[in-house]
């Protein structure tokens, strides 16, 4: 191309001056354009002048600088030039589809030419002498419902859409039957969106159907964080109508925004076959080491090492699934500390939520690449000069290391598994006492009966207080976290959504907690719900606090530890 420039560059103003001249001379203003003679009146090549020149005179972009093949009209590359510059979403390949409309002529060759290095070992090389990362390589993959296509509305193409990105809905079908359908029971009368049953919880009722079914539909016990992310979708989004054909499209990027795969969800919701079928296609592809984002990641993580068809090879390729960013502040505060990006060495900036951008650029994602990654390195940079001595001046101060400061995320989640189920020794011994008074082996009258009772009371009273201490604490993180400086709107208002489901599991718990502390000799203090929420908002009135601890203190069944965890609760609701 440096050789032969400067004579391209001169036929195309010979071209340029030409065809204006022409124009002017030859043709009203309101004359339509004609399109080129036909045959050789409007190309012709001199004795040994070059194709690419000779083309350049005709108006014709050569591809290739000696031996061309494929030549492109400098009118349409203007004309999507001057589109562009009024549309910049207007990618290259809607256009071409445009002038293959337009024309009459099959689309399908230009789907293999956009974006050929995705998926190939050229995104899986490394450079020379590079340093290796923590996490070798991010993915991003979700489901998106708002591109449907109704059943009947009109004849649809009958062409098969032939394209390496498209997975077939035939090999989609292949994990059809991985995960079984899980029917949810109706909520009981004052159960509320936090009860449903964890991995803590004895075994519901679920009946699983004969149909394919959902991410963490197949865990031997539900999933709390599988359970919100149901709840969460948009009512119409929850059910298929069997109005739709295609209910909507699962992708899967690369971390850059570029798109590597995609699958039609056909007459059916977010179901476990599509990402299966997308790790699928990824260790056919030559992935490895790779982290995926997804919404629902945690639970998913748990179908993908069940699956009989993908869970080994995906092992053994080290492609993993976690959650995102936005996303994943909606999941449960123990499911956070151990997947979110936030606490997970290697993320740095990266937030997976590359899904939620596709969607919502589509066509622009590919012309922000550059300079979203530009703003990304230059974001890191700004943060490591603002932070680094902010964070040495705080552990000059305290004297802490970060070995320490990393322990706490550790700590946190060993205090919170701590809240979920008490000591396997008290359950055993309790469940011996309830088998006696079933079988009527004990005297009611004995001493020992009596204590038993007495012990029984407090030990649902201690659980309804745990339950009541879990949902406080992790009230006050999505507080805390709502009110974070450049938290954005979707942010705030996904976490508005959690905690006034969280507020409400919280006026069940304390309804729970004041009918046992009644059944208490003596009684223990109730709680007022009204005034619990404002010390969370308000911080103030630090009374009862205290009058709770006194409380158990005196009660022989609340030992050290108890006490401890009524001062945490205390701590962490504001009012200590």
């Amino acid at each position: 191309w440096e050789k032969v420039m400067p004579a391209v560059v001169d036929a195309y103003l010979a071209w340029k001056h030409a065809s204006a001249l022409a124009r002017d001379q030859t043709q009203p203003d309101d004359a339509p354009d004609l399109p080129p003679p036909q045959g050789g009146d409007w190309f012709t090549q001199a004795a040994g002048e070059l194709p690419v020149i000779s083309l350049m005179r005709a108006g014709m972009m050569a591809c290739t600088p000696v031996v061309p093949v494929v030549a492109i009209s400098l009118g349409v590359l203007e004309l999507y030039y001057r589109i562009r510059r009024r549309a910049p979403r207007l990618g290259i390949l809607p256009f071409v589809r445009a002038l293959c409309d337009k024309y009459m002529v099959r689309a399908q060759c230009v789907n293999t030419l956009t974006y050929p290095f995705c998926g190939t070992p050229l995104t899986l090389s490394q450079l020379v002498d590079e340093e290796p990362l923590v996490i070798e390589g991010f993915l991003a993959m979700d489901g998106n419902q708002s591109i449907r296509r109704s059943a009947s509305a009109g004849v649809a193409d009958p062409r098969a859409f032939e394209s390496d990105y498209l997975i077939d809905p035939a090999e989609v079908d292949l994990y059809a039957h991985e995960v079984r359908r899980r029917v949810v029971p109706k909520k009981r009368a004052g159960e509320d969106e936090d009860d449903a049953p964890d991995a803590s919880a004895d075994a519901a009722p679920y009946i699983t159907l004969e149909e394919s079914g959902e991410p963490g539909d197949d865990a031997p016990k539900p999933s709390v964080c599988a359970h919100r992310w149901k709840n969460a979708k948009a009512e119409h989004h929850k059910l298929a109508p069997g109005m739709f054909d295609q209910t909507g499209v699962f992708v899967c990027l690369c971390r850059h925004g570029l798109l590597l795969w995609f699958a039609e969800m056909i007459q059916s919701g977010e179901l476990a076959k599509y990402p299966l079928a997308l790790i699928a296609r990824m260790i056919r592809a030559g992935f490895r080491c790779k982290k995926c984002g997804y919404d629902i990641g945690c639970a998913f993580q748990g179908t993908l090492e069940r699956s009989e068809l993908v869970g080994a090879r995906a092992k053994e390729a080290g492609i993993s699934c976690g959650l995102n960013s936005f996303h994943g502040y909606g999941h449960n505060r123990m499911c956070q500390i151990r997947e979110h990006p936030l606490y997970k060495r290697g993320f740095g900036l990266e937030d997976l939520e590359t899904c939620e951008r596709f969607f919502s650029w589509l066509n622009g994602v590919g012309g922000i690449v550059g300079k979203f990654l530009y703003n990304n390195v230059v974001q890191a940079s700004q943060l490591v000069q603002e932070l680094e001595p902010l964070v040495a001046d705080f552990k000059a101060s305290t004297g802490l290391t970060d070995e320490e400061i990393e322990s706490w995320n550790e700590a946190e989640l060993a205090y919170l598994e701590g809240l979920k189920a008490e000591p396997e020794v008290v359950t055993r011994k309790i469940e011996y006492i309830m088998l006696l008074a079933e079988l009527e082996l004990a005297d009611p009258t004995s001493r020992e009966y009596q204590d038993a009772q007495t012990q029984m009371v407090e030990r649902d009273w201690r659980k309804a207080l745990d339950r009541l201490e879990l949902l406080m604490v992790q009230r006050m993180f999505e507080m805390a976290k709502s009110h974070t400086f450049g938290t954005g709107y979707k942010l705030r208002q996904a976490i508005g959504k959690g905690l006034k489901a969280r507020s409400q599991a919280i006026r069940t718990a304390v309804a729970r907690y004041n009918a046992l502390a009644d059944a208490l000799q003596p009684p223990a203090l109730k709680i007022d719900f009204a005034q619990l929420m404002e010390w969370t908002e308000l911080q103030d009135d630090p009374a009862l606090a205290f009058k709770l601890g006194e409380q158990a203190g005196r009660r022989r069944a609340v030992n050290t530890l108890h006490r401890a965890r009524l001062a945490k609760l205390a701590l962490f609701t504001g009012f200590a």
